[in-house]
């Protein structure tokens, strides 16, 4: 075998030299044909475990004599790495990490061949990057052959240039967000003694209708807020304002939370957390940034940490943007802030006997837990209030290789899970049992109600057994390739193809309307109708048309179906073409029932529980 061929990009390709073929993106394996997608879902916990390995012992990594961590310890016990976004994981933040999982799969494919040659086709300059290292590292020749397509190269430089900009223009909302309220101190009173409970929230998902009638009421806390009431509890909500629809302004955020304090009983408390930052704050979080840019060694030295033990891959092309952003960048000023306003806050409130607050293992999560315990305060607890996904490495902080070095991490006492597919997948991190607790899954309680309507009679005798329903997802590319895709196989649906998209999406959709009818933004009720949902793999509404009962069928013509949220869980239905996808279509769409993916019931057991652990025994 001389020549090795891996396609990234759909274009010409003389394959006549080639002995075997790796599809990048695409494709199905066969005899000496690979499919990079395929090898890393066959193989999905060795490859996992391997980056994983590599993200969680990159902070030992040195450089003259002094580790990463060493590096950028900001002082106080508060640490860059552990909010960086390297480590935080994140596939949403850094889409790389796939790409460099998708690496690790190629060399051990390389591993099993013998070859001389080795030929690239693609446009992707981080691809070729990586690959051409590998080559180098393996002493085997290689070749890209690049698109002589010319338009198609503006089009991925016009998008690579709008996706900068976009970032660009998001990041500084948020810096300038935070630093106008440096200027606009929105602090109240805080409560606290042995009967007290602080909650860490969003300033999102509030019920303006309640709150009209004088109650608050959070959709992320949803029955919970009973029992607190029923208690009695000096409780302390604090909420991270993000700018949203709803609440477009500090300044609107502000006027909320006087709203609900107006409304809420004298032990209550809410206020918002950027509050805390002060100017000194501020001017204290640049002195240590310039202190942290003059110490730091340049990217010429730290890329040559870049590489996983007993591997020949090279992750820093992948990786480069979110190293500098996690230590020169905005990434780094606003997690420099973070501190400041955790710091600020945890050292003046009252000593807060417990506190719970939503995981999602994101960087400033670090630098609330490590404040809480610099000043004393009781148990904490995070609570994961939404699905986790298998390819999700935000949560996978924890193996048996690294345990012993974790330890540094800032971890809460318990992490509460909401349901047995959750708590599966936490028991492959390596999580202790006992840091792990069951709690019924309060956002996802309303799909009760759902699931109810839908077996009704009054809906039996209306709903069709060939009903269809799109859900689009924030990606627009995922969702007009369905659009795509059923307009082409139109001939298989006997009506209407309903089509509702994503709330957050802006863009505007073609599709044939002969066919395919859109329906409101955000209408997701309306699924009760349906008997089978399509939709992309990224988005987590599968899992709440899974739960009320459709037959869920994934799309993608990639063949990724790696942040599908029910990967690996049955029946669900997976199509990378029209071929695929006609086939499930004219299929037998009788339910099945699906296993149990929460923990629901409404009279909240598990949490009731949970609270009397935490010595919250007295009723009122």
């Amino acid at each position: 075998m001389d020549v090795v061929s891996i396609i990234d990009d759909v274009h010409d390709c003389n394959l006549s030299n080639s002995s075997y073929t790796i599809y990048w993106n695409s494709g199905k394996s066969g005899k000496n044909i690979a499919s990079i997608n395929e090898y890393v879902q066959n193989n999905s916990i060795p490859i996992r475990e391997k980056y994983l390995a590599f993200v969680n012992q990159f902070h030992e990594s040195s450089y003259l004599g002094r580790r990463i961590l060493d590096y950028l310890d900001v002082g106080q016990g508060y640490n860059l790495w552990w909010m960086s976004t390297l480590f935080e994981k994140s596939p949403f933040k850094t889409p790389g990490i796939y790409n460099c999982q998708k690496l690790l799969a190629l060399e051990l494919i390389l591993s099993k061949l013998s070859f001389k040659s080795v030929h690239l086709y693609s446009n992707d300059e981080l691809l070729i990057e990586s690959i051409e290292m590998l080559c180098e590292t393996l002493e085997v020749s290689f070749k890209c052959i690049q698109s002589t397509d010319r338009l198609h190269s503006k089009k991925e430089y016009y998008e690579r240039i709008m996706e900068i900009i976009t970032r660009a223009k998001r990041t500084n909302k948020i810096l300038f967000s935070i630093l106008a309220q440096a200027f606009s101190p929105s602090r109240y009173k805080k409560t606290g003694n042995g009967n007290s409970l602080f909650v860490l929230s969003y300033l999102l998902n509030i019920d303006l209708n309640k709150l009209n009638e004088g109650r608050f009421y959070s959709n992320y806390w949803g029955g919970i807020q009973n029992i607190f009431d029923g208690k009695n509890l000096n409780m302390n909500w604090v909420h991270t304002y993000l700018n949203s629809n709803l609440i477009k302004s500090f300044g609107e955020a502000a006027s909320l939370v006087k709203e609900i304090n107006r409304s809420s009983p004298l032990n209550v408390q809410h206020s918002i957390l950027q509050s805390n930052l002060s100017f000194s704050g501020i001017v204290k979080c640049f002195i240590v940034y310039i202190k942290l840019r003059l110490s730091i060694p340049n990217n010429n030295k730290i890329k040559k940490l870049f590489y996983s033990s007993n591997s020949n891959i090279w992750f820093w092309p992948y990786l480069k943007k979110d190293w500098n952003n996690s230590v020169y960048g905005s990434t780094a000023i606003f997690n420099l802030l973070m501190i400041f306003i955790f710091d600020s806050l945890l050292s003046k409130i009252p000593h807060q006997k417990n506190g719970l607050y939503l995981i999602e293992n994101q960087g400033w999560e670090r630098a609330f837990i490590h404040a809480w315990r610099r000043y004393n305060h009781g148990y904490l607890i995070g609570v994961h209030h939404t699905v986790m996904r298998f390819w999700d490495t935000r949560f996978f902080d924890v193996n048996v290789d690294t345990e012993l070095i974790m330890k540094l991490l800032p971890q809460p006492d318990l992490i509460a899970v909401t349901g047995p597919h959750m708590k599966e997948l936490y028991d492959q991190t390596g999580y202790s049992h006992e840091k792990i607790v069951e709690v019924e899954a309060l956002r996802y309680m309303h799909l009760n109600n759902l699931k109810s309507k839908r077996k009704s009679a009054k809906y039996k005798d209306t709903k069709n057994k060939n009903s269809f329903l799109i859900l689009g997802s924030g990606n627009y590319k995922e969702t007009q390739n369905i659009l795509n895709v059923v307009s082409q196989n139109k001939i298989l649906f006997d009506s209407f193809v309903s089509f509702i998209p994503h709330p957050s999406s802006v863009n505007r959709y073609y599709f044939d309307k002969d066919v395919i009818k859109e329906e409101r933004r955000g209408n997701f009720d309306i699924a009760i109708n349906f008997s089978v949902a399509i939709m992309p793999p990224s988005t987590a509404a599968s899992v709440d048309m899974f739960i009320i009962g459709l037959k869920v069928i994934i799309y993608n013509e990639n063949s990724d179906f790696h942040l599908c949220p029910l990967l690996g869980i049955k029946p669900i239905y997976y199509a990378s073409s029209s071929e695929e996808f006609s086939a499930i279509v004219q299929s037998d769409h009788t339910e099945i029932p699906g296993k149990r993916f929460f923990w629901d019931d409404v009279s909240l057991p598990r949490w009731k529980r949970l609270l009397k652990k935490l010595g919250y025994d007295q009723e009122t």
